[in-house]
């Protein structure tokens, strides 16, 4: 479990106010007796990781129909891609890392030298 504290409309600390009425000198006073102030913070439960049941809709999967994705997560037949299930494996970098390795830089000798 892990808490997270996010700075929302919904979240925002609430104040609760509590006045009592005195009588002092033939006067009323309007004193704040407590002030309390209580923050709100949202529980967040980590999903376990399981190649028994899909990640996204959590269905019970049989063995030939479990599909792992790159980010390490399974998936059923309808959420195995990785537009169906908002995958937060980064593509473009594996795919600009490959191209990297794969292609070096080809530098020509200067003609002058």
């Amino acid at each position: 479990r892990e808490t997270i504290n996010k700075d929302q409309p919904n979240d925002a600390p609430i104040e609760v106010c509590q006045t009592k009425m005195l009588k002092a000198l033939g006067k009323r006073k309007i004193v704040p007796e407590v002030v309390q102030t209580v923050k709100q913070c949202k529980v967040v439960e980590d999903k376990v990781i399981s190649p028994e049941k899909c990640y996204f809709c959590d269905k019970k999967l049989k063995f030939i129909n479990t599909y792992m994705c790159r980010c390490e997560k399974f998936f059923c037949s309808r959420h195995r891609f990785f537009d169906q299930h908002d995958c937060t494996f980064d593509f473009k970098a594996e795919a600009r890392s490959k191209l990297r390795e794969n292609n070096p830089k080809v530098v020509a000798k200067k003609i002058g030298e």
